[in-house]
């Protein structure tokens, strides 16, 4: 009598498929719903859902205790399982900001001596100007270039001879701090190292459709002062008036009022 009580217990619901000749056990102490076959009592069963252990998984029951079949559709009872809890964590990003360099008005001009024979101006001019652009590192729409052969003399004289020219080059763009320290620093090197130049004025020449490669050689290469700026006064040692930027100074007549100014 007690085994057959602890055999219920167990079993605490069963259906029959009017569909399939089977029967649909909810297996409550075993966490699980069993198909058995209706036509052959006392074969062996088949778990169609749980595991056998009781849990909130997609996989798991927790204590079925009721089963239905409704239009061949199997609906199990409710089960009781433990609330699950899932953690989510988030991760903010904050990208670093930004900032613009500030650019302002350069210039960097000068002359170049060079030494190449049978070259046109033009020709000259082209390969210059994208010797240059190559040389610093910036445009060619930003540098001008004007250049001009030398006078046409025999060699014995000892001076200029055919094919020295002489080349009056600018730069002029908008530049942050360190694109014009960079530049002055390749003019101060082209100072001492003209040559350096040499490569880039074959290849221009090259593009400007010379044939051969040319003997090209940098004699000499300078670079201007900057162009004082006459707005950017600065006062007179000891007189109450002002000289132009870099102590350019002012007419002797203004100066001499100025002076004349500070003694009444």
């Amino acid at each position: 009598m007690c085994r057959k009580f602890a055999i219920a217990a167990a079993f605490l619901s069963t259906a029959i498929n009017a569909c399939e000749p089977y029967y649909l056990i909810a297996n409550a102490a075993n966490h699980r719903l069993q198909k058995c076959p209706a036509s052959s009592p006392g074969a062996a069963c088949t778990t169609v859902a749980g595991t056998g252990v009781a849990g909130s998984a997609t996989t798991q029951l927790n204590h079925p205790q009721g089963i239905a079949i409704t239009s061949c559709t199997v609906t199990a009872a409710p089960t009781t399982a433990a609330p699950t809890t899932t953690n989510v964590t988030t991760t903010s990003t904050t990208a670093a900001p930004t900032t613009t360099a500030t650019k302002s008005a350069f210039t960097l001009a000068g002359q170049i001596s060079v030494s190449v024979a049978g070259v046109t101006a033009l020709q000259m001019e082209f390969a210059m100007r994208a010797a240059i652009a190559a040389q610093f590192s910036v445009p060619p729409g930003v540098v001008s270039v004007t250049c001009t052969e030398s006078r046409r003399l025999a060699a014995a004289s000892g001076r200029h001879l055919v094919g020295t020219w002489s080349v009056d080059y600018s730069i002029q763009m908008d530049a942050t701090h360190e694109e014009a320290v960079a530049m002055q620093a390749q003019a101060n090197t082209l100072k001492t190292t003209p040559n350096a130049m040499n490569s880039h004025i074959v290849q221009g020449l090259t593009d400007a459709g010379v044939t051969g490669s040319p003997a090209v050689v940098v004699t000499g290469f300078t670079d201007d002062p900057p162009v004082p700026d006459a707005s950017a006064a600065m006062p007179l040692a000891g007189v109450g008036t002002t000289s132009a930027a870099f102590g350019h100074m002012l007419s002797l007549t203004a100066l001499a009022t100025a002076i004349g100014a500070q003694m009444m």
